[in-house]
């Protein structure tokens, strides 16, 4: 009676110790953990993929432009009366205005002469400080050499949203 009891005894300590023992490398588990791993950075690789890279511009431009596009009106704001402004434009082509109003400047438009007008600055290093941006994007940016325009003091600027 002795040696049954003991192997009784013998037999539940072993199968709590089987129980109780983390099943850490288990062939399901190790099987999920590899197919989650293969989804999850072939989904990364597709986002990557088919993000725009106009998209993934314009989140760099948030990050390290001194202006903060998208931006629904650029220049200065208007206070009235005459003034010298300094006009930025940028050579017109449908992709050229197209990425312009939707990751810069949403009120740029085209002149008569068929040129992008992006802004327009009272102060001269102004612009050519913007100039100086939109080329750094890929744009043939230019300042123009300044015009003196008697306008009214602009009331609203959020031109496009």
């Amino acid at each position: 009676m002795r040696n049954d009891e003991e192997e009784i005894k013998r037999k539940i300590l072993v199968a709590l110790q089987k129980h109780q023992q983390p099943n850490f490398f288990s062939k399901k588990r190790l099987i999920f953990s590899t197919i989650a791993s293969f989804l999850i950075v072939t989904g990364y690789g597709l986002f990557k993929l088919f993000t725009p890279q106009e998209k993934i511009e314009s989140n760099t431009i948030k990050k390290t432009s001194a202006f903060y596009f998208p931006m629904s009106f650029c220049g200065d704001i208007s206070a009235g009366g005459t003034n010298k402004w300094y006009r930025v434009y940028v050579n017109y082509t449908d992709s050229n205005l197209r990425r312009i109003r939707k990751y810069y400047c949403c009120d740029a438009y085209v002149n008569a002469a068929n040129q992008i007008i992006v802004a327009s600055f009272y102060n001269r290093s102004k612009a050519n400080k913007f100039v100086t941006e939109l080329k750094s994007r890929g744009f043939n940016a230019r300042r123009g050499t300044g015009t003196v325009v008697t306008t009214t003091r602009t009331r609203n600027v959020n031109h496009c949203k």
